[in-house]
């Protein structure tokens, strides 16, 4: 029987651990670069990427119309509001207007102070908030005829100037001036 020699012996040890370090290393490697067509490829890791982002923009994008849709609606309902408002008070203010003769007369000797509108008594330092959930337009007069300046959101404070049937002329933050339906807005 032949011993092998101690160099062989060391020869065949070197080779072993050189030829498992090369399948380690390819290994290594394989999963650091990414073999091509595997789960680590990055061209492929990159497009399972970009194909998620696609979805995910595609539904919030189709979720913003949709809520787009939803405000349109209720800026619609809240508009069919204030038109039924006006009609009633334009039923209620044609009674008021002959005896609001009496009542500014009564007013402006005792001392009220009036609004930019005759007749129409100040509110002063009162406030209060939108509290219709679609908002409120703001009007450039007490009606529904009047042109619309501006939407104003939810939850916004106004300062009160004045009423008149059934509409407040109000002062937002910005200093903007315009009327709002009472009924969609809650006084402090």
């Amino acid at each position: 029987m032949v011993v092998p020699s101690r160099a062989v012996m060391i020869g065949v040890v070197v080779i072993s651990v050189a030829i498992a370090g090369f399948a380690a290393g390819s290994f290594a490697g394989a999963y650091m670069a990414g073999e091509p067509g595997t789960e680590y490829d990055p061209l492929v890791a990159e497009s399972y990427l970009q194909e998620a982002v696609t979805q995910a923009a595609g539904e919030l994008q189709a979720e913003i119309v949709a809520l787009q849709e939803e405000i349109e609606a209720l800026r619609k309902k809240v508009d069919d509001l204030e038109r039924k408002a006006a009609s009633s008070a334009a039923a209620t203010s044609a009674s008021r207007a002959q005896s609001s003769s009496s009542g500014s007369q009564a007013r402006s000797s005792s001392g009220g102070e009036e609004s930019a509108v005759a007749g129409v008594p100040k509110q002063p330092g009162k406030t209060g908030v939108v509290k219709a959930a679609a908002g409120a337009n703001l009007r450039t007069g007490p009606s529904t005829e009047y042109e619309t300046i501006t939407a104003v959101a939810h939850q916004t404070r106004v300062e009160l100037i004045a009423s008149m049937d059934g509409w407040y002329e109000v002062k937002l933050a910005d200093g903007t001036k315009g009327w709002i339906f009472g009924e969609l807005i809650e006084l402090d």
